[in-house]
């Protein structure tokens, strides 16, 4: 039977071709699902990957900060604003001629500005943009209780914080301005529950007492020490931040100051004046209250300076008054007691 089959070339040639046909359709069609599913997992995971882009949020005293920590450009579209049972939001995408993108890697901007009457529950907040800052502006004054604000963006991933108004105050036993070196007490409120604290001075960190403060349950700040350090004469700013990223200022005034050690001695002994809080990079005359005995030289970028001394022979025991002028007319003066 098999050799009456092979005899008829005819009905051999149009089985192996119907066969061929077959196995050519059957690889076409698998080829293109095979194709069309490695598109379809490679779209997903492309939207997954926008879905997932990790977006960051921190309030500041400039603003709220928004972190692209992803991989791929989304755009905001809206920031709600839940204020206890009150919710407002304000259409970030409708900014006129203004899409805020934010692409991989960037932090962008977005501040709150005062806005009277507040706006009805429910109601969009007016959003504008500002050219020179070149961020958003929400129109919304913040209470002094907390509030939470979470951004969606265009692939519906969100990202929230906590804005707080935190408080800061300072108390040194006297009225300010203060000597540099003088010990502060630094108290304050609405901070981050439970969170250590960075206490900043002109933008350089300054070592606390305890050295790991932070505040109690709720939010409070208490009984943290420092000592303001080397810095010219006028105001400087002081930096309290919790782990949040929640910051408050407080302005700081420096005075001149000078010092003298040793504060006693007889004839011939040596003594420096140490001189703090006058202008930076200034000239100086600094005396030492006996005679004619007088340095001219320049402050530091800090605005200090040290100058040796010595007793002149024959000096009669008594006080003494070193001092120290700068070309501002900064002045301070201390005490050198001659013994006998």
């Amino acid at each position: 039977m098999f050799k009456k089959f092979l005899k008829n070339r005819r009905g051999t040639a149009e089985i192996i071709g119907s066969a061929l046909f077959i196995v050519i359709i059957l690889f076409f069609f698998s080829n293109v699902y095979l194709w069309h599913d490695q598109a379809t997992r490679e779209m997903n995971n492309a939207l997954l990957e926008r879905m997932n882009a990790s977006v960051r949020m921190v309030a500041t005293d400039e603003g709220i900060n928004v972190t692209n920590n992803g991989g791929v450009t989304f755009a905001l579209s809206r920031l709600w604003i839940l204020d206890v049972s009150q919710h407002y939001y304000a259409n970030l995408e409708n900014i006129p001629s203004h899409r805020i993108s934010v692409v991989a890697g960037q932090t962008i901007q977005i501040s709150l500005s005062s806005t009277a009457p507040p706006p009805v529950t429910g109601s969009p907040i007016p959003v504008t943009w500002d050219d020179t800052l070149n961020r958003p502006i929400i129109q919304y004054a913040p209470p002094e209780h907390g509030i939470t604000l979470r951004i969606l963006t265009e692939f519906g991933n969100t990202a929230s914080c906590v804005v707080r108004r935190p408080r800061i105050a300072l108390d040194a036993g006297v009225p300010p301005p203060w000597f540099v070196g003088t010990l502060v007490t630094l108290s304050g409120s609405n901070f981050e529950p439970a969170s250590l604290i960075t206490v900043r001075y002109d933008g350089i960190t300054v070592p606390t007492s305890p050295p790991q403060a932070q505040t109690d349950g709720s939010g409070a700040l208490s009984d943290v020490e420092f000592n303001i350090p080397p810095s010219t004469f006028g105001n400087h700013v002081l930096t309290v931040t919790d782990n949040g990223g929640s910051s408050a200022n407080a302005t700081l005034g420096v005075k001149p100051s000078l010092t003298v050690a040793p504060t006693s001695g007889s004839n011939g002994t040596s003594f420096t004046v140490s001189i703090n809080g006058f202008a930076a990079n200034s000239a100086v005359r600094v005396t030492s209250g006996m005679g004619d005995d007088v340095t001219s030289t320049k402050t530091t970028v800090t605005g200090s300076l040290i100058v040796s001394f010595s007793v002149p022979l024959g000096t009669f025991p008594g006080r003494y008054q070193p001092t120290a002028l700068d070309a501002n007319s900064n002045f301070a003066s201390g005490t050198f007691t001659v013994v006998g």
